[in-house]
């Protein structure tokens, strides 16, 4: 037999099966049109195939950086995650440009307060301090304090949060 007389798939059979893969990765979870990208892109499929699937997928409302966004960062907030890791991790998945920089200040304007990441942090820290069966009031052990400015540092919260946290649990 030669080569030509195997069946080859055609151009669109391939965008379908590229959807049916992106179709299947967004029920697991939401993600990032950049993110998207990388996930077809490590699946081998080529990017005439990633492209249309993409602009389809977006036109029907199955991607929107801006709804993932506002998902993501209504979430990192309420695992008690600093401004500063939450926009670096929306960075880190692509988003970015005109469309960071707005949510930036809308999330300001509406969480960011410095109150409201003090608490945030102070949420965390008292967490920390059950789990390590401290009681309210008692001295805490360096070695605990260390802990918890380690955690919400890596949570994203700014040093003078932190050593104001530090400075509460004394």
């Amino acid at each position: 037999r030669d080569l030509h007389s195997f069946p080859t798939r055609r151009s669109s059979d391939l965008v379908v099966a590229c959807e049916e893969a992106g179709l299947r990765k967004l029920a697991d979870r939401s993600l990032s049109v950049c993110e998207f990208k990388r996930f077809l892109r490590r699946k081998g499929y080529e990017e005439a195939e990633i492209e249309q699937t993409v602009t389809s997928f977006i036109s029907r409302g199955y991607l929107d950086d801006e709804s993932f966004s506002k998902e993501y960062i209504e979430y990192s907030l309420s695992r008690n995650r600093g401004m500063r890791r939450i926009f670096a991790e929306l960075r880190e998945k692509g988003v970015g440009g005109d469309l960071l920089s707005r949510l930036y200040r809308e999330t300001r304007e509406e969480y960011g307060a410095a109150e409201d990441e003090l608490q945030r942090a102070r949420t965390e820290a008292e967490r920390l301090l059950r789990n390590a069966g401290i009681p309210d009031g008692e001295d805490v052990p360096d070695k605990i304090k260390a802990r918890i400015a380690r955690r919400l540092e890596r949570y994203g919260h700014t040093a003078s949060v932190i050593c104001d946290i530090l400075d509460e649990i004394r």
